[in-house]
């Protein structure tokens, strides 16, 4: 009786002894599940982060692409000389110097530049989810006092006023278009040459990405 209550015994204080050893091991096993956890949850949240990256790539290559047939179309409308097509900020834009659409001082759009205009409006005419800018530019000589215009400001902003309606003449839709001047406050070059002067008198048509073109902005 006694050899089999000894095996018994010994049994006994074996599980016990085991069922001791997984709670001293618990601990360590919940960290090791929280543990578990958080990674889980970053890597989750890793997936969703290339994933809206991911997107942001492809729209931006949307744009690129469909930025570079427009760039396309206006050169083989307009020609290369004159007109420069460039991306600034995410938009495209088309410069045209002030030489070709205006007079020193003067905000009505010379015979030339009309024609050039006519170029532009049988290209900008044919997107019509597109919206524009019309920027006018002016350099840092002050109008003279017995100017129509008070100031640089003014006279740049009627400016893109008169291109504005050029091109609306000439079937760009005015819901597409609107007109801003920034008188000589964004040089291109330095006003200290008749050089840079001349640069920084240019009309700009900034043409603006369209809503499916940008990224949606991540949550707060």
């Amino acid at each position: 009786m006694l050899r089999s209550i000894l095996p018994l015994t010994a049994l006994l204080l074996l599980l016990g002894s085991g069922c001791a050893t997984t709670q001293s091991l618990q601990p360590e096993l919940d960290a090791c599940n929280s543990k578990l956890s958080a990674c889980t949850d970053e890597l989750a949240a890793a997936k969703a982060e290339v994933k809206r990256l991911q997107a942001i790539a492809d729209l931006a290559d949307k744009r690129v692409k469909a930025y570079r047939d427009l760039a396309k179309r206006l050169q083989d409308a307009f020609g290369a000389d004159g007109l420069e097509i460039f991306l600034r900020n995410g938009r495209l834009i088309v410069q045209l110097p002030n030489r070709i659409l205006f007079d020193l001082g003067e905000a009505k759009v010379k015979p030339e530049g009309v024609e050039a205009l006519k170029k532009l409006a049988s290209v900008l005419s044919t997107v019509p989810e597109r919206q524009f800018l019309i920027a006018g530019h002016t350099d840092n000589v002050p109008v003279k006092p017995t100017a129509r215009y008070e100031s640089n400001w003014e006279l740049s902003t009627l400016r893109g006023l008169a291109v504005v309606k050029v091109l609306g003449a000439n079937k760009v839709s005015p819901t597409q278009m609107g007109a801003a001047g920034y008188g000589e406050f964004m040089p291109e070059a330095s006003n200290d040459t008749e050089d840079g002067r001349l640069q920084n008198r240019r009309t700009e048509i900034i043409i603006m990405p369209l809503l499916s073109e940008i990224p949606e902005l991540p949550a707060l």
